[in-house]
């Protein structure tokens, strides 16, 4: 006999596999112990109703399908929060490119995902020590042409971070336009010594070999945001997931692409956690039934049903469909107290 949804729930917590929410018990018990399907528990060990057996083989290596739709929510949301939260005009938009070193880029691509980790906690701290917001998110974008010349990919990072305070800028600097040059809270030399320094641990970590970060010279670029942060982002997501689409038709088995595809700091993962709320329930309904007009209006940018076959009939589930940064329903009060700037 099963031990039934509870029981089994309860069995989970006891040995370690309380994060699987979803699970199907097998008809019979093995011994003194229940039995579980493999069903959502890969990656675990179970027992199935004929033996033991460990699912802590090979799993599908991750990254393959591009960033997930709950990353692209979470990088949208992130990016539209922040400019909300702080204004358009201290935000800054940061490209890392990696050098075109003979030897090391190869380590380089292969460890993206720990560069770009050890990245974000050093921007991190050094946001903390200039008593700036500390509140990073990312998205890991493939330089196409590069990869096509080399033969493999090539990944970059562009981020969104407070950059500036609004009010201080640098003595006798100017910018291309002529206008004074705000004093960012991290300067570029700092910004690109500290990418630099990363890689050249990332080299002595895998090689062995000791780089002088000096000789390394990454392309590190800060820019101000011109019109909308979650537009940025939002621009080389839509181009990543095309390029990883291409480099997996040509060889659906490779292994050299990035493993992550988005990063939020902590705490601002934990803001975009508490924001999340209902809508209005006139809200709701004015959209289902008005939801070609707003979306010819540019209010709503896109809609999809959700859809279900049961029993042979398609069944209508619900509806996605995601607003313009501009018409984001989310009251802006909410936001300015999440961020502490109300």
């Amino acid at each position: 006999m099963g031990l039934g949804q509870e029981g089994a729930k309860e069995y989970l917590k006891e040995i370690g596999l309380d994060r699987h929410e979803e699970y199907l018990l097998a008809k019979q018990d093995v011994g003194d112990r229940p039995t579980f399907t493999a069903t959502d528990l890969t990656g675990w060990e179970y027992e199935t109703e004929n033996h033991s057996q460990s699912a802590r083989a090979k799993r599908e290596r991750k990254g393959k399908a591009g960033i997930t739709s709950y990353g692209t929510k979470s990088v949208r949301s992130g990016a539209h929060c922040l400019q909300k939260a702080y204004g358009r005009q201290r935000l800054g938009f940061l490209t890392l490119t990696l050098p075109s070193h003979p030897d090391y880029l190869a380590v380089w691509c292969e460890q993206w995902a720990e560069i770009v980790r050890k990245f974000n906690q050093e921007l991190h701290r050094e946001l903390e020590r200039q008593g700036a917001p500390a509140h990073v998110i990312a998205v890991t974008e493939i330089q196409t042409e590069r990869s096509e010349e080399v033969g493999y990919p090539i990944p970059h990072l562009h981020a969104c971070f407070v950059a500036w305070d609004g009010k201080t800028y640098m003595k006798g600097a100017k910018t291309k336009t002529g206008k004074r040059k705000p004093a960012h809270y991290i300067s570029h030399g700092r910004m690109q010594a500290i990418f630099a320094r990363i890689l050249a641990n990332e080299v002595e970590r895998i090689t062995g070999e000791v780089v002088n970060p000096d000789e390394l010279n990454p392309r590190v670029e800060v820019k101000h945001v011109k019109k909308s942060a979650e537009g940025y982002l939002g621009k080389y997501m839509s181009k990543g997931g095309k390029d990883v689409k291409k480099f997996l038709d040509q060889q659906p088995d490779r292994t050299d692409l990035p493993t992550h595809w988005w990063h939020c700091t902590k705490g601002l993962r934990t803001i975009l956690k508490g924001l999340i709320g209902e809508l209005d329930s006139a809200m709701v309904e004015a959209a289902l039934t008005q939801m070609e007009d707003l979306i010819s209006l540019g209010i709503v940018q896109y809609a999809r049903a959700i859809t279900k076959e049961i029993n042979g009939v398609e069944r209508l589930l619900g509806w996605v469909f995601r607003f313009a940064p501009d018409y984001n329903p989310t009251d802006p009060r909410r936001i300015a107290v999440a961020f502490g700037t109300a």
